[in-house]
């Protein structure tokens, strides 16, 4: 595709579907000359090369998480963790208030069923507080 777009192709290149404006000087960026087309709207070239949504998905702090914005857990950015996901899935029931899911072998993004716990804040808590005791203890 060249920099210039035809008047009758003046759809957003974000795969939205809304038109663009015509650009009302050249654009010092991208080179396009005033008149032309823009190829996206405000904000919608994030979208072609966010991996978030491309994928619906991200990580952070190891955890991964995946668009669901459907999920009653969710508060405000509609992405629950994975690891989550899996757990609801293995037991066959959403998680209540005040149930947590533990990796067994440490690692937050191996969201393997058989590597997920069901277990309560304070439980949860002793897990770690053992496992920091242990690692201390060493040194």
């Amino acid at each position: 595709m060249g920099l210039l777009k035809k008047a009758e192709n003046n759809l957003c290149e974000c795969g939205c579907g809304l038109p663009t404006k015509k650009l009302n000087f050249r654009c010092p960026k991208t080179g396009l000359p005033a008149g032309a087309y823009r190829r996206f709207i405000r904000g919608h070239h994030n979208k072609v090369l966010s991996f978030r949504f491309k994928t619906g998905q991200f990580k952070r702090h190891g955890y991964v998480y995946i668009f669901s914005p459907d999920h009653p857990a969710i508060k405000t950015n509609k992405y629950i963790s994975r690891s989550r996901l899996a757990l609801e899935n293995k037991i066959g029931r959403y998680l209540k208030d005040g149930e947590h899911v533990h990796h067994i072998n440490e690692i937050r993004d191996d969201d393997r069923p058989d590597n997920l716990m069901l277990v309560t804040l304070s439980e949860h808590n002793k897990i770690h507080n053992k496992q920091q005791k242990m690692i201390s203890a060493r040194w």
